[in-house]
């Protein structure tokens, strides 16, 4: 054989290997696509009961395509008829065989951002798995909670804004979750709209709501303290809480106390930074406030002793993630100034 006929066959060779891995490398990263839609999405385009162990939810519009290659484009219609699907258990796909690793609740859950965020949490959880398009797909995800966000209208039967303060209390204890969050804010916050403050002013009124009437030494209050802690890394988030407690904004909210005008000296009280600095400083349990006070003499050494570390420990809780807030609006230069005044 001559030279040259050798080296046209060795060409054809390369030529026929490296096609091959790249249909290899191609059906791969399909299957991958196909794996995001089933392991993360909890969907499926077969109608008949599985044999897995993972009950499914029906993309019917989906289904009728003839789909051969799977990828980005292709989840991304998945994930918008999914979102699109009013009562998702209707279309519920459970296994012949065996009970679902995933409870039914988790994968027929209908309000945006917390299946969102759940999708975003099943794939960081698999992302050795997903390694090869795990970017393109936390994107997604995130790209989605911001046009939730950004677009209410496309989900006007939803109360967006409660859903996500209790992605934020949750994420407290959730680091995924908190990761998520970060993601949409940076996303979010990036470029303040008039939808994106209606998010937020709503989510510190709630706050505002359901810390008013707690005590230093309920945990829920803590809970909402450290929300505010993490929320205080944008810059633009703490001037708009110090906007919104400064007791001028006070006939602008709904929630108003009709006795109380706004230049009483209750005003800032009634106001969201108000309501953690106004907390009775005197030392109380639940249910019997003030009871160290009121009888002291009817009480033995060690009842005293017992409510003096049932009183002060949460009241050093209290006090610490309180200082620590207000240490993270120092850091902000605009919100600076409020603080001084607060």
């Amino acid at each position: 054989m001559s030279k040259s006929s050798s080296k046209s066959s060795s060409a054809k060779s390369i030529v026929k290997t490296v096609d091959l891995n790249s249909r290899t490398t191609s059906s791969s990263t399909s299957n991958l696509y196909k794996d995001i839609l089933e392991l993360v999405l909890l969907c499926t385009l077969t109608e008949e009961p599985s044999t897995s162990s993972l009950s499914k939810i029906y993309l019917t519009e989906l289904a009728s395509l003839d789909i051969k290659n799977w990828d980005k484009n292709r989840i991304d219609q998945a994930l918008f008829e999914r979102l699109r699907i009013c009562d998702p258990s209707s279309q519920l796909i459970t296994s012949s065989t065996k009970r679902s690793s995933i409870a039914h609740e988790i994968i027929s859950e209908n309000r945006c951002l917390h299946y969102l965020s759940g999708c975003y949490q099943r794939l960081l959880r698999q992302r050795d798995h997903f390694q090869l398009i795990l970017d393109d797909i936390q994107k997604l995800f995130i790209d989605h909670s911001k046009t939730a966000i950004t677009l209410p209208s496309m989900y006007d039967d939803q109360d967006l804004s409660k859903q996500w303060i209790e992605l934020l209390i949750e994420s407290n204890d959730n680091a995924l979750l908190c990761e998520y969050i970060d993601f949409v804010n940076n996303e979010l916050l990036s470029s303040m709209t008039t939808e994106i403050e209606s998010l937020y002013k709503k989510v510190f009124h709630y706050m505002y709501k359901a810390i008013q009437p707690l005590d230093y030494f309920s945990n829920d209050v803590i809970s909402y303290i450290s929300v505010l802690t993490h929320l205080s890394q944008w810059a633009i988030l703490v001037q708009m809480i110090f906007r919104l407690s400064h007791p001028k904004t006070l006939s602008n909210r709904s929630s108003r106390d009709a006795h109380i005008s706004s230049t009483s000296g209750r005003a800032f009280q009634d106001t969201l930074i108000g309501s953690l600095l106004s907390k009775s400083c005197l030392p109380s349990i639940p249910g019997k406030p003030f009871l160290f006070f009121n009888k002291p003499k009817l009480m033995s050494e060690r009842d005293i002793e017992i409510t003096a570390t049932t009183m002060w420990q949460p009241m050093k809780t209290y006090q610490d993630h309180l200082s620590q807030l207000f240490k993270v609006f120092v850091k902000s230069s605009d919100a600076r100034h409020n603080v001084k005044l607060s």
